[in-house]
């Protein structure tokens, strides 16, 4: 294990066999280097490597191959191209100074890519110097979720599961508005309203959302992924769900809700005199039954104390 942190397997003849530099994880550490095109995107986990799915990069792709992300053991992080030549600095130290000052490149939890640094000198902690993204809404599939009307957390003590539809009777749409989502139609129709977008995914057992823009209805089945809030998009957002047929579309008030619990309880309370005037003479009855029982083996049994027993025989003579 060298002091920088690369562990080094040699053979027998001193040539190395494997080390870790060459394979990073979620931390790079000074001096390694990452080759191929040097184009870093992050992309969520069991998604293919496509734009789509993609949600940063650090923008090299038009560079040509040899491109390779630099990260020296004073901090500086950038990138060369296959001539040598410097085409980016993502992170460079202002001051140069001799204390000792130990760097680290990690994903983060929340899909943030981070170069920290510690102070060994002043006895730091370690504080950020350089992070890829600065809103932490923009990793995909790593947002604080909220199911849409009509569907329920598949886990609720584990939102980032996702939401499944409640298996519910009556279908209707359900609209969001100013709501992007991963757009994947399987039909585009030119409607002038959204009202005819909203009948047209109804009455199509194959459309579970349909997006309604610029007079064009496209539509889509699930999944939804990579939502998030955005004012700026006027998108509408169609939504097939369903609904109990019990269920009313309006919400109750608070007096109707209230008269709805005093009646319910008033039938409680007169169902539970009459069950009680019903089960009371039965107890009764049972609790007589059980007395004379009592009573008659107590007779029997005073009868024989006083009388005693009585037998019959022949007494033999002289």
């Amino acid at each position: 294990m060298l002091d920088l942190g690369n562990f080094i397997l040699y053979g027998s003849n001193g040539n190395i066999k494997w080390q870790s530099f060459d394979s990073p994880t979620t931390t790079i550490l000074p001096t390694q280097r990452l080759m191929t095109d040097g184009n870093l995107v992050q992309y969520p986990i069991q998604t293919s490597d496509t734009a789509q799915h993609a949600y940063w990069s650090i923008g090299t792709a038009d560079e040509g191959a040899g491109v390779t992300l630099n990260f020296n053991e004073d901090g500086h992080l950038y990138l060369h191209n296959g001539t040598g030549f410097q085409i980016k600095t993502l992170y460079a130290r202002e001051n140069s100074t001799n204390e000792t000052i130990f760097y680290r490149l990690t994903i983060d939890v929340d899909g943030i890519i981070r170069l920290y640094a510690n102070s060994l000198d002043q006895k730091s902690d370690w504080s950020v110097k350089w992070f890829s993204l600065t809103n932490r809404c923009d990793p995909k599939g790593l947002s604080i979720c909220s199911c849409l009307d009509g569907f329920d957390f598949i886990d609720p003590s584990q939102h980032w599961l996702g939401c499944r539809e409640d298996q519910n009777l009556i279908l209707s749409l359900y609209r969001s508005d100013n709501i992007q989502w991963e757009s994947n139609p399987y039909s585009i129709i030119n409607l002038s309203e959204v009202e005819d977008c909203n009948d047209n995914c109804l009455s199509d057992c194959y459309c579970e959302v349909a997006f309604f823009k610029d007079k064009e209805c496209r539509k889509q089945k699930l999944l939804l992924r990579y939502g998030r809030r955005n004012m700026d998009d006027t998108t509408i957002v169609l939504v097939k769900v369903g609904r109990r047929s019990e269920s009313r579309s309006d919400p109750l008030t608070t007096a109707e809700a209230e008269t709805r619990g005093s009646k319910a309880q008033s039938r409680n309370a007169i169902l539970f005199v009459g069950v009680a005037f019903i089960i009371r003479p039965i107890i009764l009855l049972a609790i007589s039954v059980v007395l004379i029982r009592k009573m008659k083996n107590l007779q029997r049994s005073h009868k024989n104390r006083l009388c005693g027993s009585v037998f019959r025989g022949t007494i033999a003579k002289g």
